[in-house]
């Protein structure tokens, strides 16, 4: 039950975030992408894997859709996945979104890597304005 409060807390807030401006300059990975949130709006998440892998692969330095991809792998428990997605996110812009950090540290917490999650969960609690849900289950 945690851990399906923890994704609903966590995705929510991206799936409003995701629909920010988004575009890549690539026209074609921008239309990859936006199928990709069509996709998961349909609860088609292998498509919309497929969709984002797609933008990716046109434009290498597309944030929002490793960073939407790296949320569908962990949604979907393939955190090592995941762990890759949002290291391209911190590696590009490290300040892209608070959420890459929480995303990365809960993808280490379940790859044993305890150390790191730590790290990245308290880099996320230095933002403002964060989800106090989310703030409190990271604080218990």
């Amino acid at each position: 039950m945690f851990k399906r409060l923890l994704i609903v807390f966590c995705i929510l807030p991206l799936i409003v975030f995701a629909q920010k401006k988004t575009n890549s300059a690539n026209k074609q990975a921008q239309k990859a992408y936006e199928q990709a949130n069509q996709s998961i709006s349909e609860k088609l998440y292998d498509k919309a894997i497929s969709e984002l892998n797609q933008a990716i692969s046109l434009d290498p330095n597309f944030l929002f859709a490793y960073q939407q991809l790296g949320d569908l792998y962990r949604k979907s428990g393939k955190y090592s996945n995941a762990l890759n997605n949002y290291q391209r996110v911190l590696s590009i812009d490290p300040e892209f979104h608070p959420l890459t950090y929480f995303g990365i540290a809960e993808s280490e917490l379940n790859t044993g890597n305890y150390a790191k999650a730590i790290e990245h969960f308290n880099k996320y609690l230095t933002y403002p304005g964060l989800n106090t849900t989310s703030v409190d289950k990271i604080n218990k």
